[in-house]
């Protein structure tokens, strides 16, 4: 957890990478930090794993994902997002 924080106060391109596989963590108190630290770097090249990270089983990531999505003015949609979720 304290590895996602630190990343997540980094807010570094060359922190993407970790950050994409701490969503992927077990706990998901770790894939919200993870989801909105990438909303905060903005790199639009993780839109696709975000728009995944909205289909997540907490609600919690699923709503960091969205707002990350937000943050990063990706151009995704609510109907993508809702898609998204669907499957």
């Amino acid at each position: 957890l304290s590895v996602a924080s630190a990343l997540a106060n980094l807010g570094s391109e060359a922190a993407i990478p970790t950050l994409l596989k701490l969503l992927e963590d077990e706990d998901s108190h770790v894939r919200c930090i993870a989801a909105k630290a990438l909303g905060k770097i903005g790199n639009k090249t993780v839109t696709p794993v975000l728009l995944k990270a909205s289909e997540d089983q907490d609600s919690q990531v699923r709503l960091a994902a969205a707002e990350a999505l937000a943050d990063i003015d990706s151009n995704v949609t609510i109907l993508d997002l809702s898609n998204a979720q669907k499957g």
